[in-house]
């Protein structure tokens, strides 16, 4: 289990730091900059990173023998839901989050997640 949380960590942390690295400044800078710090509070984004790929271990792949497929359904509804409450409870409760940013964000949620997926069967697979 923990070489399986080890390599979704990975995995994970390095898709979407490829994703922040161009995002940050095209998608998020303009629409949320009354909301940026100055610099990032990583207490939460190291919670953020050590969590998801946990999530994605037990929800996608935990005493699961299953398919590429199911693997691929799971890791898109888990990713579009997880992504999805963050963004739906900021334009609930936030003054003028972006709606735009509901949709392009939610929909990263489920890419990220899948393409984490697919490469860790991928990985698993070949061993």
């Amino acid at each position: 289990m923990l070489q399986a949380y080890i390599y979704l960590l990975v995995i994970f942390t390095v898709i979407d730091a490829i994703w922040l690295s161009f995002a940050s400044k095209l998608i998020y800078a303009k629409p949320l900059a009354h909301l940026m710090a100055e610099k990032p509070n990583l207490v939460p984004a190291i919670a953020f990173y050590l969590l998801y790929p946990f999530a994605i271990y037990v929800l996608v792949f935990f005493k699961s023998d299953t398919d590429l497929k199911t693997v691929l359904i799971k890791a898109l509804m888990l990713g579009i839901t997880a992504y999805a409450t963050y963004n739906l409870t900021n334009a609930a409760i936030l003054k003028n989050w972006p709606t735009h940013l509901v949709f392009i964000d939610t929909i990263w949620g489920g890419v990220v997640t899948v393409l984490t997926a697919y490469l860790f069967y991928y990985i698993k697979s070949m061993r």
